[in-house]
């Protein structure tokens, strides 16, 4: 049976580990941490064998099912799962129906069943079909079928439905479960809905922890997609924080969305545990490269100007992230970020990836994303060694400096 330990908890801040899983009892997760983001097992713009050779990538592979569900009867015969049927060697796999990356088209979801969009168009998934996704796909966490289509914008009502519908769909889903192979009280995740109704979330939260789940999954404060990463936190942080008080502390929590620094220490201190990333692949997408700082320590780097020029008197980086396709990086012969040790940093510049960009080369998005995403790996494990010193509030501090902060010519 998995178990997760809380091993401390300070200003809501919860450091854990998971230990004894469903057929890899050799591996231990420590918390905070996020999940390698992928589409149909890959991560996006990069080979397996690239991959593979990110330094602290997570063991966590994170793969929404509307990339894959379009192929269900060629997993079905091969019947060893996803892993095999992929080659996905030993990282575990976690499912969610949606991708955070996408966004959800709204009003598409009824009584019966959620619409997800595979490249063969839409597809309605009930609960029958669900399980049948898992008994075939093999996840060793996912999330449960739920509704989350609702926003700020969704009425009182609309909100009820998403409650009462993800709830009625968790309990035909753990019957049908029991009858199966899957052990659903070690791998599926219950998920809390509620939109921005604080009554509706804390009975999602309080109905949800009464079944057999083997943690929770916090969905329904927007409809996903990269608009995600803009979202005011402060809006939802209080019914957050609420609603997860209503939660057993030995059972982690995950959240979907994307998330740029600030946003993971805000849900951080609200009390999530697991984060999906999908920001660095948003990041590439628009041709960027993350700079945000992260060493806490004192020995603060350099600000890193979008021009390549560096300010010894200033005390943060200009942002999170340069834009590659400008053309201030052209006569630019340094590497993305100095001190950074990932194969792009050390092997190539500035100047020739801005050149990879602006000629469409497809190198470019390849070079960008092993960079982004040993960023933000990075950026997850001083999250944790933050919190093992006692240091996250300056962390905090420091990440918060670097907010919105106007790019200097």
């Amino acid at each position: 049976m998995m178990k997760f330990v809380v091993r401390s908890s300070r200003n809501g801040v919860r450091s854990g580990v998971i230990t004894e899983l469903p057929g890899r009892p050799d591996v231990t997760i420590e918390t905070p941490m996020c999940m390698v983001y992928s589409r149909t097992g890959s991560v996006p713009h990069l080979t397996p064998d690239v991959a593979s050779k990110i330094d602290g990538t997570p063991l966590i592979t994170h793969i929404p099912i509307n990339s894959l569900i379009g192929h269900l009867s060629a997993v079905k015969q091969c019947k060893k799962g996803i892993r095999d049927f992929a080659v996905l060697g030993d990282t575990l796999l976690y499912g969610s129906l949606q991708d955070p990356a996408e966004p959800v088209f709204p009003g598409k979801n009824d009584k019966h069943s959620v619409a997800v969009w595979s490249k063969g168009g839409r597809i309605s998934v009930n609960p029958e079909m669900y399980v049948e996704v898992q008994e075939a796909f093999k996840f060793d966490w996912f999330a449960a079928l739920s509704d989350g289509d609702t926003d700020k914008q969704t009425s009182r009502k609309r909100v009820r439905k998403s409650v009462d519908r993800t709830l009625q769909w968790l309990d035909e889903s753990i019957e049908k479960l029991q009858k199966s192979d899957v052990q659903s009280s070690e791998r599926l995740f219950g998920v809390l809905e509620g939109g921005f109704e604080i009554d509706q979330r804390v009975h999602s939260a309080k109905e949800t922890a009464l079944r057999p789940v083997a943690g929770f999954c916090i969905e329904g404060f927007n409809t996903a997609g990269p608009e995600t990463e803009k979202v005011d936190f402060t809006e939802i942080k209080s019914i957050l924080h609420e609603t997860l008080t209503h939660l057993p502390s030995e059972k982690p929590r995950i959240m979907h969305q994307v998330w740029p620094p600030h946003l993971v220490l805000e849900a951080l201190e609200a009390g999530i545990d697991i984060f999906d990333s999908s920001f660095p692949y948003i990041v590439t997408e628009r041709n960027a490269a993350l700079i945000f700082d992260f060493k806490y320590n004192g020995t603060r780097s350099q600000v890193i100007k979008p021009n390549g020029g560096s300010d010894s008197e200033s005390a943060t980086r200009v942002g999170y992230e340069i834009d590659l396709k400008d053309k201030r990086f052209e006569s630019d012969f340094s590497g993305l970020l100095a001190g950074c040790s990932c194969y792009t940093c050390r092997n190539f510049t500035r100047s020739y990836i801005c050149h990879l960009v602006n000629t469409r080369e497809l190198l470019a998005s390849v070079l960008l994303m092993i960079h982004n995403v040993h960023h933000y790996f990075e950026f997850f494990r001083h999250i944790r060694l933050s919190i093992q010193e006692d240091k996250f509030l300056e962390l905090l501090k420091l990440i918060n400096s670097q907010r919105n902060v106007p790019e200097k010519t």
